[in-house]
């Protein structure tokens, strides 16, 4: 069982006023999981002098609207949602798809990923399959989120490559949706491919509850059209988080 995180504390004349989990990630410095301690008023411009130019997350939505209102920025507004995969689901129709086993290299994972993400996508992030192909290496060794789960992770090819991927991480009990967790899902954007997505995810929940799995969770981005496909694969909205940048002063 992995441990709960270490958390830190930000102090104002020697009082705390907020307590956080301190983590890296890209490279950029991030407050996650922060809990005021203090009103609003006090917590604010604690956080706007001492985690300048930060990322932030926290469960009070009292407190982000405050950062908001202060000058932070939201970089990501998502929402958790988990699906209950002890329910049987409803097989779907149509062509048969050939889901295999994740066997393609992580460049060639990191090109489709490149192509199914582009600049005017919600959750583009890159055009460098090289940046990309380091995510995905840590998805697959366990070092970005969790174990990967090898099992419930898949992929579809057509004529030797891959065209759709299902990415299942192992996400720490103390996270607000422990356990099996989709890191990426994603597929060549060629509308030929369109429903892959939720084959993948069918199948996935099939497997997970043959293992004796409860839960499949993920996070989508408010605006992505992925959400709708996530409702009607049996996913339920647990908590809504927006991500914010606190400025540099």
């Amino acid at each position: 069982m992995v441990s709960e995180p270490s958390r830190a504390q930000l102090f104002v004349d020697g009082e705390p006023v907020l307590s956080f989990v301190p983590i890296e990630h890209d490279g950029h410095p991030e407050a996650d999981d922060a809990v005021p301690m203090a009103e609003p008023d006090v917590v604010v411009p604690a956080v706007c002098r001492q985690l300048e130019d930060c990322w932030f997350r926290s469960p009070d939505d009292g407190l982000t609207d405050a950062l908001i209102a202060g000058g932070a920025t939201v970089v990501r507004h998502s929402h958790v949602m988990t699906c209950d995969v002890t329910r049987t689901q409803r097989p779907r129709t149509g062509a048969t798809v050939s889901i295999v086993p994740i066997g393609a290299s992580s460049i060639e994972l990191a090109e489709l990923n490149v192509r199914a993400y582009p600049p005017d996508h919600v959750d583009f992030e890159t055009n460098d399959a090289t940046e990309a192909q380091e995510a995905i290496d840590a998805m697959l060794s366990g070092t970005l989120i969790g174990p990967f789960m090898t099992s419930a992770s898949a992929m579809v090819t057509d004529a030797g490559r891959p065209v759709a991927v299902l990415i299942i991480n192992r996400m720490p009990d103390h996270a607000i949706a422990g356990g099996p967790w989709v890191t990426e899902l994603f597929r060549d954007p060629d509308p030929a491919y369109r429903g892959l997505g939720a084959r993948l995810l069918e199948r996935a929940i099939r497997t997970l509850r043959s293992e004796g799995e409860t839960s499949l969770s993920l996070a989508v981005t408010e605006g992505n059209p992925a959400l709708e496909v996530y409702r009607r694969s049996g996913f339920d909205l647990v908590a809504s988080r927006r991500k914010l940048l606190i400025p540099a002063t």
